[in-house]
C-alpha cells in the first residue's frame, strides 16, 4: 500500500513538473507567420488546403490549427501541435477540401507559449464544392 502510495505521488509530481511556467517575467508573444494559404484564395472541391508558416517565441507551448465556415461556425479542421520547449516550428499541414457546398472560411493559427501569452493569424479562404 505505501509503494502504491509514493508511485501516485511520484506520477503526480512529474506531470505537475513536466510542463512548468519560467520564474522570469515573459511578456512576449509568440509570432506566427502564415505564407499559405494568402487571402480569399479559392480551393476546389477535394483540392489541398496546404497550411505553412514559422511560429517563434521563447518558450513555445502549443499550436493549434482551425479551419471553421464562417456561417455556421462549424470546425472543418483542427489539430493540436506539441511544440513544447521549441523556439521556432515550421508549419507544414495539408487538409482535403471536402465541403458540400461553397463555403467562405477562416483559417486561424494560434500558438502559446510557457507564460500563457498567445499569438495568432486568421486568413479567410473559400472553399468550392
Amino acid at each position: 500500500m505505501k509503494a502504491i502510495h509514493m508511485l501516485i505521488c511520484l506520477c503526480m509530481v512529474m506531470g505537475f513538473g513536466s510542463c512548468k511556467k519560467s520564474t522570469d517575467e515573459d511578456l512576449s508573444v509568440p509570432v506566427v507567420t502564415l505564407s499559405s494559404p494568402v487571402a480569399s484564395q479559392s480551393y476546389a472541391g477535394g483540392g489541398t488546403v496546404s497550411i505553412n508558416g514559422t511560429v517563434t517565441d521563447n518558450s513555445l507551448h502549443e499550436l493549434e490549427i482551425t479551419i471553421t465556415n464562417n456561417a455556421t461556425s462549424a470546425v472543418l479542421y483542427t489539430k493540436t501541435i506539441s511544440v513544447h520547449n521549441l523556439t521556432s516550428y515550421t508549419i507544414n499541414e495539408n487538409w482535403i477540401n471536402s465541403v458540400a457546398v461553397l463555403t467562405n472560411a477562416t483559417l486561424k493559427v494560434e500558438a502559446h507559449d510557457h507564460s500563457e501569452n498567445h499569438g495568432e493569424k486568421t486568413v479567410q479562404i473559400i472553399l468550392n464544392p
